[in-house]
């Protein structure tokens, strides 16, 4: 790994790589690393500065500390928190009928629109819990991907569907107002 290395394209961290990146190394250097801060992180060496910005004079080598839990087991921790109290403002956790049906609506014209323009086919779908959490994770092939896998699910899914997404790309004046529609987690 060298400093010039990028993060994703040489080191194929993508997104979801992103955000276990800042938890660790929130774990591992005490530091608190935002989300706007990681969407401009583009290299090794990027990541090296922003760490030595944020980092008190006096902290100790990472190597000192006692390493924290990696994997599977990290997730469950990530899964309580709540997200950020101006992000909570922006979901709907318990959305009106009316509100689910229009999005239900909304979500099969979509599909519709993939399956005609795009051929998109959908498997697996069947493996979707009915109860209990969990996660879906695309690979980012194209900015269509959330918008994706929320039509993609099985009709009893949507209601408990929320996205993730950096609020830098939708925390704009045009889509500000979707977000909360949309339930996405910025």
């Amino acid at each position: 790994m060298l400093p010039r290395d990028s993060l994703e394209l040489d080191l194929g961290v993508d997104s979801l790589g992103r955000v276990e990146v800042a938890s660790e190394l929130e774990k591992i250097l005490g530091l608190k690393i935002t989300d706007e801060l990681m969407s401009q992180i583009f290299t090794v060496n990027d990541l090296i500065i922003a760490c030595k910005r944020l980092a008190p004079e006096n902290t100790p080598p990472a190597a000192e500390k006692s390493l924290p839990k990696s994997g599977l087991d990290s997730w469950g921790e990530k899964l309580e928190v709540l997200p950020e109290e101006r992000s909570l403002k922006n979901i709907a956790i318990n959305p009106s009928l009316i509100s689910n049906i229009t999005h239900s609506f909304v979500a099969d014209l979509f599909k519709l629109f993939f399956k005609i323009f795009y051929r998109i086919r959908v498997e697996g779908s069947e493996n979707i819990p009915k109860k209990g959490p969990y996660i879906i994770y695309a690979n980012h092939t194209s900015f269509f991907d959330g918008l994706i896998m929320a039509t993609s699910v099985p009709r009893y899914a949507r209601p408990g569907l929320f996205l993730m997404a950096f609020r830098v790309y939708f925390d704009m004046p045009i889509i500000r107002n979707l977000v909360r529609f949309a339930k996405i987690i910025l």
